[in-house]
């Protein structure tokens, strides 16, 4: 399997000039501010993010990844995962020592991944 027959997110992150690329942090149902572009991540990043859904297990990724046992409902963890995923931008920029390449991607892919099922569970109960 090549990375273009990978599954796309629902969401969209977009390239902008430098290489790197713009990831929407907002809820799909909340209107993107005219100001903000969003937070940028190195465009390898964010690719590697794109290639790790294909093996995204929600049921069993998801609270591994937030320390729980419980499965919350879609978008439920998406404050959460957004809150970890800066901290771990910040670590990286400034270069920190207990940054961990592994969870970052790890969350990237858990973000990706919940606003697709986010954007799904909420075309469901619309065409209901």
């Amino acid at each position: 399997m090549t990375l273009a027959t990978l599954p796309r997110p629902a969401v969209a992150a977009r390239p902008i000039e430098g290489g790197a690329t713009v990831l929407p942090f907002l809820p799909p149902s909340a209107p993107a501010p005219v100001t903000d572009r969003g937070p940028r991540r190195p465009r390898l990043l964010v690719r590697a993010a794109r290639a790790g859904l294909a093996h995204w297990r929600r049921e069993l990724d998801l609270p591994r990844l937030l320390m729980t046992g419980l499965l919350p409902p879609p978008g439920a963890a998406l404050a959460r995962l957004e809150a970890e995923e800066e901290r771990l931008d910040e670590a990286r920029r400034a270069r920190a020592a207990d940054y961990g390449l592994e969870r970052h991607l790890a969350v990237l892919i858990a973000l990706l991944a919940e606003r697709a099922a986010l954007a799904a569970f909420r075309e469901g109960r619309a065409a209901s």
